[in-house]
């Protein structure tokens, strides 16, 4: 009669655990969480020349089920740039909206900064961190800049030696 008892009241709390917790979950599969997200939370750049423009692409991702307005774009800058998203941004439930970071470095140096996109109560929705490392493009120097080559006849050459060096901080390649 014990046994009886004890097995009854287990069958009992895992009930209420199976209520308490939603009950059974078919497969092993993933739910979509409820939430405004990014495709990528982190873009890196990498190594990047000064003065160029690489930009790359991203997306917001409302998995909620009702609309986000997104008002302001927080903490662009240091050569960091979103582009593509109109303010004030509706993004529906279930919508994707794709955008870019460009990146334009104007002198060397490892900027790293996080952008968010904010509600109209200046509140973060979703937030994106950023980094690259700029660097001097590499630039050819020629020593010596003009050679002499004095008379030389038709059809005859006269060796002449030119050095060339990379006076910039980022690799060359010649071809």
């Amino acid at each position: 009669s014990h046994f009886r008892l004890a097995t009854s009241l287990v069958i009992a709390v895992n009930v209420l655990l199976l209520v308490a917790c939603g009950g059974l979950s078919a497969g092993s599969g993933s739910k979509t969480p409820e939430a405004v997200i990014l495709a990528s939370s982190t873009l890196n750049f990498g190594t990047v020349a000064v003065d160029s423009n690489p930009t790359l692409s991203n997306s917001i991702v409302n998995n909620t089920s009702s609309p986000v307005t997104i008002a302001s774009i927080v903490g662009s800058g240091s050569g960091f740039y979103i582009t593509g998203v109109p303010l004030p941004q509706v993004v529906a439930a279930g919508q994707t909206i794709p955008f870019s970071v460009q990146f334009q470095p104007t002198v060397p140096g490892a900027p790293s900064v996080t952008i968010s996109f904010d509600n109209q109560n200046a509140q973060p929705i979703v937030s994106l961190s950023a980094s690259a490392t700029a660097v001097l493009a590499g630039v050819l120097s020629l020593s010596p800049s003009q050679i002499a080559f004095g008379s030389v006849p038709v059809g005859s050459g006269q060796p002449g030696t030119v050095t060339l060096s990379n006076s910039g901080t980022s690799d060359l390649s010649i071809n």
